[in-house]
């Protein structure tokens, strides 16, 4: 089956604007994707770095303290102040939990100090994992400047769903006390969010511009139709009246352009197929007039001839007449001289 040219031309605009866009969309998403694992992989190295830092930080602090007083209850109770200080990210701190015997999982100090000397070696996370047995047996595990990390879903009092949060551990054995530094993954992310957001509102307008393009390219699929396709379909149909026998028609010439000159072109064609047939018709219609005029010259000869043959007939008929009267006078006149002799003798 043909495809007509509006069609191909429709194709050919629909693959010029379409798959280009469709090109650059299916990149910037795999681009998209590759940057955000990157960028997460990055943020987790970073993120990383910065809470285990602090917790070295305080680790490095109580040893400070612990040098000066090693049992000073005062002394302990201004580093807990201080240490309340420090804020993780966003919303994060830092917290301490006891190891030793008959302290374990115990708040040493907790956010703001709201909940010191509780004892929270039984709680759960969202997903009902004893995470804070997890952190002490960590902890304990750990030795000079090691840092050991756990991620676990945490809901604080008042909220409506958990968060992750990532806490970097380490280890005060002198006091027992194991040290974390704790934030949600999603204020330490905030870079990360920012990207991703930049990358989506990246894909959304290239969605756009493709529609606008998309729209653009049927706007001027529909300006090539009127200006290339019709006339060409116009042609064609002249064309075939004119194959047909029907030498009348004419195409409208709108441009001067190739498509313009192609009208023109067919046009002439038609006008002297026209002039062509009707000096046909014209030469046709004398030779007749001339062949009638040969029959009746033909007739009139024949009609001559046979005139002709007539009166020859008779000369004919008259000269035979004429000779045989001749012959009589000769023999009359053999006869008289025969006579004429006798007489004489």
């Amino acid at each position: 089956m043909n495809i007509k040219l509006k069609q191909k031309l429709l194709g050919m605009s629909f693959l010029a604007t379409f798959l280009p866009v469709v090109i650059i969309l299916v990149f910037s998403v795999i681009m998209k994707n590759n940057t955000q694992t990157e960028l997460l992989q990055t943020l987790n190295i970073y993120t990383k770095s910065e809470i285990s830092r602090i917790a070295l930080d305080v680790k490095n602090l109580c040893k400070v303290g612990y040098d000066l007083a090693p049992q000073d209850a005062d002394l302990q109770k201004k580093l807990k102040d201080e240490i309340k200080k420090i804020i993780v990210g966003k919303s994060g701190y830092v917290y301490i939990l006891g190891s030793k015997e008959g302290e374990q999982g115990k708040y040493i100090l907790s956010k703001n100090g709201l909940r010191d000397d509780e004892n929270i070696w039984n709680a759960k996370d969202a997903t009902g994992r004893l995470f804070i047995q997890d952190i002490v047996r960590k902890g304990r595990r750990l030795s000079g400047d090691a840092v050991d990390y756990d991620v676990y879903p945490w809901k604080n009092k008042g909220e409506s769903e958990a968060r992750d949060k990532i806490a970097a551990i380490t280890y005060f054995a002198p006091w027992g006390w194991v040290i974390g530094a704790s934030a949600y993954i999603d204020e330490l992310n905030t870079a990360g969010s920012q990207v991703t957001s930049s990358l989506n509102s990246l894909i959304y307008w290239i969605i756009i511009i493709g529609l606008i393009l998309l729209t653009a390219s049927m706007i001027l699929s529909i300006i090539l139709n009127n200006s290339i396709v019709k006339p060409v379909e116009n042609m064609v149909e002249v064309a075939e009246k004119i194959a047909a026998g029907d030498l009348t028609l004419s195409v409208d010439q709108a441009s001067n352009d190739e498509i313009g000159l192609l009208t023109s072109s067919l046009n002439n064609i038609a006008s002297s197929l026209k002039n062509i047939v009707t000096a046909i018709v014209n030469n046709s219609d004398e030779l007749g007039q001339n062949s009638n005029e040969m029959r009746q010259t033909s007739q009139r000869l024949s009609a001559n001839s046979a005139e002709m043959n007539e009166k020859t007939s008779l000369m004919a008929k008259n000269s035979e007449l004429m000779l045989s009267n001749m012959i009589a006078v000769a023999a009359a006149g053999e006869q008289a001289n025969t006579n004429i002799n006798v007489v004489a003798s």
